[in-house]
């Protein structure tokens, strides 16, 4: 049987893969990585989750140097780890609302004017986002059962 972190880790290998894949198909701002790692805060260890972190940032690298993109990147998920518990509402809905909370937030400190600009493809790729978190927490939950809290 695979360990939950291996699990954990291939399952954001694939969706690192596709943001790199698929990102050019749609203006390279796919946030699968992001996203992943949201989902999982709500399943994995604090370990395994800044392990996942400290890959995601080692192969995507968008900079040689610190940036909000790159600090918004650690940061969210580690927010999101730390406060899971204090969400109301049954787990599923809790990673959907903070997944679409943080990819929001993403942009919205990273880059407004883009929002602002082009808020129908924005909503787009939301709406991509949300069935891909369904997937993704799917996933999860059927290789780590209950949240890890």
């Amino acid at each position: 049987m695979l360990s939950k972190a291996l699990i954990a880790t291939l399952i954001f290998l694939v969706a690192l893969a596709l943001q790199i894949r698929l990102g050019n198909a749609f203006g390279g701002i796919l946030d699968l990585a992001l996203l992943t790692l949201v989902i999982a805060a709500f399943f994995v260890k604090l370990e395994v989750l800044l392990f996942l972190i400290a890959l995601g940032v080692l192969i995507l690298n968008w900079q040689p140097a610190a940036s909000t993109e790159l600090a918004l990147f650690v940061g969210i998920p580690l927010f999101v780890f730390f406060f899971r518990q204090a969400l109301p509402w049954q787990t599923w809905l809790n990673a959907m609302v903070s997944a679409l909370g943080a990819i929001a937030a993403f942009y919205l400190f990273s880059s407004p004017s883009f929002v602002f600009e082009n808020g129908a493809f924005v909503l787009w790729i939301g709406l991509l986002d949300i069935v891909f978190g369904f997937f993704l927490f799917s996933l999860f939950n059927y290789f780590h059962g209950e949240e890890a809290r």
